[in-house]
């Protein structure tokens, strides 16, 4: 059923894209700046109360409406499950803006790859170099991956829809109330916009602390796909002894076992960007990885790494599918 539901999903993504920002995004994103302007945005208890709030009152309906569906005909529910991975899954978000990327670097034009990434990710510097962009390309993309594919998938495959909006609503949260939007700076000044992302810092500590707990183990499992379809022995050399040298630990035992499995090295220093404060090269961005420098010509090795473990994971439905229903 399972295997059924993702499968469908998929399909229909390639099909047709969802217009992600439009119909998800967007609703989101004015929900929780609702919820954040109805509580005191500098107040941590408050913000255990908005996630509370948000993501429960999600779950809750996902779960009536499931098992309502569900209860009048399989078929409803299969279509509802098949909605549901539709509207959090979101492989074409993170891969139309690799295959940008991707696409401008092969044809050497660096200032169309530049926009693209900065797009896609403000740490590129401004004057970032052809060999960046596809370091950044690499590291945000596998770590994209994982958050609107397998992160969600995980919890898909053990709680059903319900898991899925579970995983992406505690996502998105985490994200958005992070309290680093630049945004802010155009909105109300740059001292100003200090001031409000110290407290959406604060109203955000336990939606990231939520989510740091929820991807914890999801994100291992993302670790052993790529390390799978990759090389496993750097893959799981990288994530043993390098993960946690990023700035996220999370986060750097997918980006080190990415790394690891395609054998590059990702993060080191960045060019000077007029964006930093100091105007100095980024700091916070230990080299991982082993093997060759990140050029442009890894990329596409990259989107294969992505498919290969994407494959596995319906692989590994279909088997216990077909065990569930021989009965082993």
């Amino acid at each position: 059923m399972k295997l059924v539901v993702l499968i469908l999903a998929l399909l229909i993504e390639q099909v047709r894209p969802l217009p992600y920002a439009r119909l998800v995004g967007q609703p989101m994103t004015r929900l929780a700046n609702w919820v954040e302007s109805v509580f005191d945005s500098g107040n941590r208890q408050h913000g255990f109360m908005a996630w509370l709030l948000i993501v429960g009152g999600g779950v809750l309906l996902a779960t009536i409406l499931d098992a309502v569906l569900s209860s009048i005909n399989l078929l409803l529910g299969l279509a509802f499950g098949v909605l549901i991975l539709y509207l959090t899954l979101g492989f074409r978000q993170f891969s139309h803006s690799f295959t940008e990327v991707n696409e401008a670097l092969q044809a050497d034009d660096v200032p169309a790859a530049r926009k693209a990434m900065k797009a896609w990710n403000s740490e590129c510097p401004d004057n970032a170099s052809s060999d960046e962009i596809a370091r950044l390309a690499i590291e945000t993309g596998v770590l994209a991956s994982h958050r609107h594919v397998f992160g969600v998938l995980a919890w898909f495959v053990v709680f059903g829809p319900v898991g899925a909006v579970f995983y992406r609503l505690t996502a998105f949260l985490a994200t958005h109330w992070n309290g680093s939007d630049r945004k802010d700076e155009e909105l109300v000044g740059e001292h100003a916009a200090e001031e409000v992302q110290v407290k959406r810092r604060q109203f955000g500590a336990f939606a990231r602390q939520a989510f740091a707990l929820v991807d914890w183990l999801p994100a291992r499992m993302t670790a052993v796909a790529f390390a799978i379809v990759g090389n496993f022995e750097d893959a799981i050399y990288c994530w043993r002894e390098q993960a946690k040298t990023w700035r996220d630990h999370t986060a750097g035992v997918i980006v080190a076992a990415g790394a690891g499995a395609l054998g590059v090295k990702l993060g080191g220093e960045l060019s000077h960007s007029p964006i930093l404060e100091d105007d100095a090269a980024v700091s916070d961005r230990p080299e991982i990885g082993v093997g060759e420098e990140a050029t442009p010509a890894i990329l596409p090795s990259a989107i294969g790494l992505v498919w290969r473990a994407l494959i596995l994971w319906v692989i590994l439905l279909a088997v216990v599918g077909l065990a569930a229903w021989v009965g082993i």
